[in-house]
């Protein structure tokens, strides 16, 4: 009787040394992965640094420099899985957009229940909401 509790508590340390370890190993690939994406989003802070020190660029330079540093960060959402939200002529769903205003139908030549406007676009992860699309629809 005795060898068998021995060889439980011998068990149950050893999986509590196993659940420890993973955890270690979980929080450094968390930990990985975050400076990893922190690394690329040092990129558009840099591109962004370039254009607010051209003082001197005409004004098209600098929608030039914002236009690239843009399209940088849209490289960056992309490659990590990030699209945006449809939104625009579609139909209003709560699970991906967020109503900010109503506008008439007769006014807009939408059906109601119809996306008018999107006041700022929405993106999503696969099928994870990171941020619904904050829109005007007809009613």
């Amino acid at each position: 009787m005795a060898m068998w509790r021995e060889r439980a508590l011998r068990l149950e340390a050893e999986m509590d040394s196993f659940r420890n370890r993973q955890q270690q190993m979980a929080e450094i690939t968390i930990a990985e992965e975050r400076e990893r994406l922190l690394r690329h989003l040092l990129q558009v802070a840099d591109d962004l640094d370039r254009a607010l020190a051209a003082g001197d660029a005409t004004p098209a330079k600098l929608i030039e420099g914002l236009s690239l540093t843009r399209q940088t960060m849209a490289r960056l959402l992309t490659s990590e899985g990030v699209e945006p939200v449809p939104a625009d002529g579609t139909p209003f769903d709560p699970n991906w957009h967020e109503a900010v205003g109503t506008q008439p139908s007769q006014q807009t030549g939408k059906a109601p229940g119809e996306i008018v406007e999107v006041v700022a676009p929405g993106y999503r992860l696969g099928e994870r909401l990171l941020r619904p699309a904050r829109v005007i629809v007809a009613v």
